[in-house]
């Protein structure tokens, strides 16, 4: 098997200051931005994406979900 690309989710009380700090460190940018979602792609690698994502908006699973305190 061969992996072309990842996309990992991360969950957090901080949208846009989790996705600020993806940008500010490691060269991230943003491809679609909203309140509650940011979807971030790798300057370098066009095929390593993130998603940073409120922890608690109506679209996530409230059961065995732990969200990740504030980063920046």
């Amino acid at each position: 098997m061969k992996i072309t690309s990842y996309y990992p989710v991360i969950m957090t009380d901080d949208v846009a200051g989790t996705a600020a700090f993806y940008v500010r460190n490691f060269g991230f940018e943003p491809l679609f931005s909203a309140d509650w979602y940011v979807h971030l792609q790798s300057k370098d690698h066009e095929h390593v994406t993130l998603a940073v994502l409120d922890g608690h908006h109506d679209t996530v699973r409230k059961q065995g979900v732990a969200v990740l305190p504030d980063c920046s």
